[in-house]
């Protein structure tokens, strides 16, 4: 089911790993709405933004996450 929510939202590569935390805090000029979320270049501001809404959706579509073992402290990947 998670994975059926994240793929319909196209933010699979967040719970999967394959869209790394950006190293650098390069500023983004973009608005929020803007942002390409499988774009690869986002700035940590972004990414963590897009890493988060990604990680609620994980909490959202779980039953007792914490009780799963979710870690909601760490990003999603990690989660």
């Amino acid at each position: 089911m998670i994975k059926v929510a994240v793929i319909s939202r196209g933010v699979y590569r967040y719970l999967n790993g394959s869209i790394k935390q950006p190293l650098s805090a390069f500023t983004s000029t973009k608005p929020f709405a803007e942002i390409l979320w499988n774009y690869d270049l986002l700035s940590l501001k972004e990414w963590t933004i897009c890493d988060v809404w990604t990680l609620g959706l994980l909490m959202f579509n779980t039953k007792n996450p914490v009780g799963q073992g979710i870690n909601i402290d760490s990003t999603t990947a990690q989660a």
